[in-house]
């Protein structure tokens, strides 16, 4: 057991920078309208793309002219600074609005007046991590063209079970006969 009193409190200052990685591409932070446009804080520059690509078809904004192209809304506008622009176009105009993500801080305060503890100490650090799943869920969601699809499922498997119903009752009343 060691004494440390008399020595004062020490603060720590623990800085974590992360590379998470997903299939080879590294995790870019979005920053500005195309974060307020999208609704993703962390994600990669391909699955950005692809958001993007998803609320251009949701709103309906791909030109009907040239498919090629699609038509800058007020919020897309302010992103790439033209009314139309070529989709492939778009991975060089968002560059601006990625960057690394930012470090992790973990301050801790080391307390060293009185006697050390006995045996170690054992921390939990909870850390916000983005759910990636949690992004795919709520571009699905506002994919209009995949809800048009999901409902059209839910009618079918709806008018299927009807059937059954229907199919069921008239054999009930044909057994009735037979008895």
């Amino acid at each position: 057991m060691h004494n440390w009193v008399g020595l004062p409190d020490q603060l720590l200052c623990y800085v974590l920078q992360l590379s998470p990685t997903y299939r080879r591409h590294s995790y870019r932070s979005v920053t500005g309208p195309l974060m307020e446009v999208l609704g993703i804080e962390v994600d990669t520059r391909p699955r950005i793309i692809v958001a993007i690509w998803h609320y251009v078809k949701a709103r309906k904004l791909q030109s009907t002219d040239n498919p090629s192209y699609f038509n800058c809304g007020p919020q897309l506008h302010k992103i790439f600074g033209k009314g139309k622009i070529k989709f492939t176009m778009e991975s060089q105009k968002i560059s601006h609005h990625l960057s690394p993500p930012q470090p992790i801080h973990l301050d801790h305060k080391i307390k060293l007046s009185g006697n050390s503890p006995a045996g170690t100490a054992c921390y939990d650090i909870l850390v916000d991590v983005p759910f990636p799943i949690k992004k795919e869920f709520n571009a699905l969601l506002t994919n209009t063209e995949k809800t048009k699809e999901i409902d059209a499922c839910d009618e079918a498997i709806c008018t299927a079970i009807r059937k059954i119903h229907e199919h069921r009752k008239r054999r009930a009343f044909f057994l009735r006969f037979n008895q």
